[in-house]
């Protein structure tokens, strides 16, 4: 499984995640982390607050997801 993918499933919940805690789960660098995060933000498929420099997935990607 590739990285974006590995992110994505990670955030399938559909709710906020701490870059911090999604760092450490993928095992990644926080700088790696938060770079495709704002890159994946920057093309619609997540939300990025930076005020607590958290991430959820967009909410039309996720319905898409969690099609049959």
């Amino acid at each position: 499984m590739d990285g974006v993918e590995r992110l994505l499933t990670l955030l399938e919940d559909g709710q906020w995640h701490l870059i911090d805690d999604v760092a450490h789960q993928l095992a990644w660098s926080e700088p790696k982390t938060l770079q495709l995060v704002r890159f994946l933000a920057d093309h619609g498929m997540v939300s990025y607050r930076t005020r607590d420099r958290s991430v959820k997935l967009d909410s039309a990607l996720l319905q898409i997801l969690q099609q049959d």
